[in-house]
């Protein structure tokens, strides 16, 4: 149950979820989920089980895939159209991941396009709407922004920092 509640004029919703994920909760996956998005293809969860779990945004909504040693993941974003999504993580570093998956989407992997590692946390990563430039924000206050190029190969390679 999730409940909001505004302190001024007061609304309050309840959220209940009638359905469960089904697959691993705990090991390779994540323990307790930190940040959530939902891709165009696949739903991405990140918190402190040091992996990203990719999740069918199809009932059962099962965890399709886990992408391991990312460290405390606060936060995610995929990338407009595509399957592209980065990863912000309190390992101090920033992660670029492209996920492919089968025709039938029986078989989804991850491939790591880009990494760069900060002096502390990532706390928030994000493209812009057209998806040629991510933003990196971390502890320390410092945003930085790169351009993300993918035009030639199809797989988005992070050129240089803006």
């Amino acid at each position: 149950h999730l409940a909001v509640v505004e302190t001024t004029s007061s609304t309050v919703w309840r959220v209940r979820h009638d359905k469960r994920l089904r697959g691993p909760a705990v090991g390779s996956t994540t323990h307790s989920i930190r940040s959530i998005s939902w891709g165009e293809n696949f739903i991405a969860t990140g918190g402190t089980g040091n992996a990203v779990s990719i999740i069918s945004p199809n009932e059962p909504y099962s965890v399709v895939h886990v992408i391991k040693d990312t460290g405390f993941v606060g936060s995610l974003d995929w990338r407009t159209n595509s399957n592209i999504l980065a990863i912000g993580s309190r390992s101090n570093k920033a992660m670029v991941v492209q996920i492919r998956s089968s025709d039938d989407g029986k078989l989804v992997e991850s491939e790591i396009t880009f990494q760069v590692e900060f002096p502390n946390w990532v706390n928030r990563v994000a493209f812009n709407p057209s998806g040629d430039l991510l933003a990196v924000g971390n502890a320390t206050g410092v945003l930085n922004v790169y351009s993300v190029d993918d035009s030639s190969t199809g797989t988005p390679k992070i050129t240089d920092e803006k």
